[in-house]
């Protein structure tokens, strides 16, 4: 990734486009957490052009509790008051987790300060967490703003949890500022 920045709280990565959006996501996906490390948008951004994999979408369920495992975000995301549009997710595979423009936000997680606009399209899958800014969440969430349209078919009436901003909020941190 070619971002600007320190990932410090006074130099934060800058992520300005869809393509360094993305680049975090795939780092994110692989395995890197971003633990303490900090992220502020520098520009609106529009990810029409994309099939969206959430930031942290690649976890699977704990098939007792539901809790998300595996790729998770644990750093601070300050959307500086930008939007991110155009987010579409359509008919995701069998078995995977939380859905939003991020997936599963750790406990060390911050995402703050963004309005997200778009579609997740679950299809008739049963997914369990989605939200239209993160499906779940162990971190922190503040002035976050969505239009995110989420469509499901659940026939089997035991899956999903779904909300605007987030599908679940476990907040085990509450003591995190910006």
């Amino acid at each position: 990734t070619d971002w600007s920045g320190a990932g410090t709280s006074d130099n934060p990565w800058i992520i300005g486009s869809a393509e360094e959006l993305k680049g975090l996501a795939n780092m994110v996906n692989a395995g890197t957490t971003y633990s303490g490390e900090h992220f502020r948008m520098g520009a609106d951004i529009n990810l029409e052009n994309y099939a969206w994999v959430p930031i942290g979408g690649a976890c699977t369920l704990d098939a007792m509790t539901g809790v998300p495992i595996g790729a998770h975000f644990d750093g601070v995301f300050d959307g500086y008051n930008y939007t991110i549009s155009g987010i579409n997710v359509s008919n995701p595979a069998s078995g995977t987790g939380a859905y939003g423009l991020f997936g599963y936000v750790g406990s060390g997680g911050v995402l703050a300060n963004m309005s997200v606009a778009g579609s997740l399209n679950m299809g008739t899958l049963k997914i369990n967490q989605i939200g239209g800014v993160v499906g779940y969440s162990q971190g922190s969430l503040y002035n976050l703003h969505s239009s995110v349209t989420v469509y499901m078919n659940d026939t089997s009436c035991e899956a999903s949890m779904a909300g605007g901003i987030a599908g679940v909020v476990e907040n085990l941190n509450s003591s995190t500022t910006l």
